[in-house]
């Protein structure tokens, strides 16, 4: 008995840690005090380095070892919680926000205010955060890491950025250093160059007006520190970049039988001569069969894993140094990406340029130099359509497997490829040297100037800033003209088959230029240690002035000049547009032990866009908040 009893308690232990040492699947959702889940939020199981991160919903699903794993929750801005499993399947976590935060100040639209004092919805992020990214562009640095954002990115080309939205609401404003700017300016910037990153949601974006229907990004850059020695950074990164996921392909083999199977259900393979030839053909494309005497090729050909990188590079550096003496500081940054898409020849590059100077002309006035430029470009194959992308991913899911790129496998002949259903034709065509050029140049510049000064009133501040902005885009496209073939084995010749002819030759070129002015008066008092009472009123007007010119040419009369010349096939585009917008603005706000806060803020806004007697419109808001 003894011995039985021993034996069943041995099974018993043994069951036991086999339980415990088994996988089991644990799903949840994370979200914020106010309910609303947290897409990014990193979970990790505790002492491995199993892991994942939530979606755009809050929700995660994660295989874990055992009844008895922990996990650790942890998002930017929260406090990280430890969640024990205990055998549920099920969780749901609320990440309060981080104590520590709650002193950090924060840019709240023409102020600043401490986290603590801010009673409308606003999330930030910093340097530390976004630097830990290796995106191109600062909207893919900001994915993940602030509530309420979702992104989509709906193209892999290389300089292609992820759209961000607020809620789901559209395309939000972007502020940089005080100067409304759109996505276009946000995802040009060196993340290296970005101090903080603040998102008004809701009625928070109200004192930016009519533009702010979607919410706002503040972006601030960096700046040196007064006294502080010569700092210098070096950044740099390289890897290589490939499409995660991709359909998978039949290969030459499957094709044809699907095909036979396809016409013996619908009763048009019939009879044993036709049904053994169908066999026998089915054989020789599985085998590969190939005569080069007889001109007889079953060779399948795998048009993606010829045409598309699993490696396609990408490197990145930036250098930049700061500091400051007593009354000075500096900020100067040279950045440069370069990335090379999954598709040969499709490149793009960007070098950007920071410098921020401020001076401290005495104790009660400061000023400030900005300059802000880029030199940006693409190139790519020149394809027929709007999007050479798109054309290259497209042929490779509707060219067909049986068919090969060069006729006889004679790289000096491209075979010929009957167009499918929606255009799709042989990618070995689409080269530079072959197919043409496209090549899009894009420099950008802006000056800017700020002034503050500290009145004799305690607490109140006057500021003003004045910035240019031009920008230039020279975009060229040379779409010519090929032969595509067919080899006779017979005779050993190569017979044009098709001849491109839908040639065309484009040079656009656009400017631009943005002026900016802005005043405003800022107080910011505390009386009685526990009533703080902040103030902002001004004034700001913006005015664009753009013109766009296109020449083009199709067909092309001359293939071998790489000039638009004179020739009746000519067609002009010519354009000029002046944008101008004025606008008054407001904020009031008070606070209580930092306990009970009221705020209000408001837009008087006017645009050219609309008729006379209704060009203003009036944007306010107000938020109130008791923490507990």
């Amino acid at each position: 008995n003894r011995r039985k009893n021993f034996f069943l308690l041995l099974v018993v232990l043994v069951s036991s840690a086999m339980l415990q040492a088994q996988n089991i699947s644990v799903s949840g959702i994370v979200k914020d005090v106010t309910g609303e889940p947290l897409p990014g939020v990193n979970i990790m199981e505790k002492g491995t380095t199993n892991g994942t991160i939530t979606d755009v919903d809050g929700k995660f699903t994660l295989s874990v070892k055992g009844t008895n794993a922990v996990l650790t929750v942890s998002f930017v801005g929260y406090a990280s919680q430890e969640v024990s499993v205990k055998g549920k399947r099920n969780l749901d976590v609320t990440l309060k926000e981080d104590t520590e935060l709650l002193d950090e100040v924060v840019v709240v639209g023409y102020a600043t205010q401490k986290k603590a004092t801010v009673a409308a919805a606003v999330s930030s992020v910093n340097n530390k955060d976004l630097a830990r990214s290796t995106s191109t562009s600062a909207a893919n640095a900001l994915v993940g890491k602030v509530s309420g954002i979702t992104a989509r990115q709906k193209s892999g080309q290389p300089g292609t950025s992820t759209n961000l939205e607020i809620r789901n609401m559209g395309t939000p404003l972007y502020v940089i250093d005080g100067i409304m700017k759109d996505e276009t300016a946000f995802n040009a910037l060196d993340i290296h160059d970005i101090e903080n990153v603040s998102i008004l949601k809701d009625g928070a974006a109200a004192i930016y007006g009519v533009k702010a229907a979607n919410g706002v990004v503040l972006i601030t850059t960096k700046t040196g520190k007064k006294g502080q020695k010569p700092q210098i950074n070096l950044n740099a990164h390289m890897g290589w970049q490939g499409w995660t996921k991709y359909p998978e392909l039949l290969n030459a083999y499957q094709w044809k039988w699907g095909n036979y199977m396809k016409q013996a259900n619908d009763g048009n393979l019939t009879g044993a001569d036709n049904i053994a030839n169908a066999k026998a053909d089915l054989e020789k494309w599985r085998t590969g069969y190939y005569n080069p005497a007889t001109g007889e090729d079953y060779r399948g050909y795998d048009w993606k894993g010829n045409f598309v990188s699993n490696a396609a590079p990408q490197y990145y550096v930036n250098a930049n140094i700061s500091g400051g003496t007593e009354k000075t500081d500096y900020y100067i940054s040279v950045g440069h990406i370069d990335q090379d898409a999954v598709f040969k020849e499709y490149n793009y590059n960007r070098t950007n340029l920071q410098a921020n100077f401020n001076m401290q002309l005495t104790d009660n006035l400061k000023v400030g130099f900005q300059t802000l430029g880029k030199i940006e470009q693409n190139v790519n194959p020149a394809l027929p359509g709007g999007d050479d992308y798109f054309q290259m991913r497209n042929s490779i899911f509707n060219l067909i497997p049986t068919m090969r790129p060069y006729a006889n496998d004679n790289p000096d002949y491209l075979n010929y490829i009957s167009p499918t259903h929606d255009g799709a034709r042989n990618m070995a065509a689409y080269t530079i040297d072959n197919a043409g050029k496209h090549q899009k140049d894009f420099r950008t510049i802006q000056l800017s100037a700020n002034l503050e000064y500290k009145t004799p009133l305690p607490g109140l501040t006057a500021k003003g800033l004045l910035s240019y902005y031009y920008e230039t885009l020279h975009q060229t496209d040379n779409e010519k003209s090929w032969n595509e073939y067919r080899y006779d084995p017979a005779t050993q010749e190569y017979k044009v088959a098709s001849t491109k002819t839908d040639t065309y030759r484009g040079d656009m070129r656009n400017h631009k230029v943005e002026m900016m002015g802005q005043f405003t008066l800022n107080y910011d008092r505390i009386f009685a240690k526990d009533h703080h009472v902040t103030a902002v009123a001004g004034f700001e007007f913006f005015k664009e002035d753009r013109k766009d010119l296109n020449v083009w040419q199709t067909p092309v009369e001359n293939p071998f000049v790489e000039n638009i010349t004179t020739n009746a096939n000519n067609n002009v585009s010519n354009s000029v547009r002046t944008i101008t917008t004025a606008s008054f603005i407001f904020r009031a706000g008070y606070s209580y032990k930092e306990k009970y806060i009221l705020d209000f803020a408001g837009r008087y806004d006017a645009s050219w866009r609309f008729l006379p007697g209704n060009q203003w419109g009036f944007f306010p808001s107000v938020s109130g908040a008791w923490r507990l």
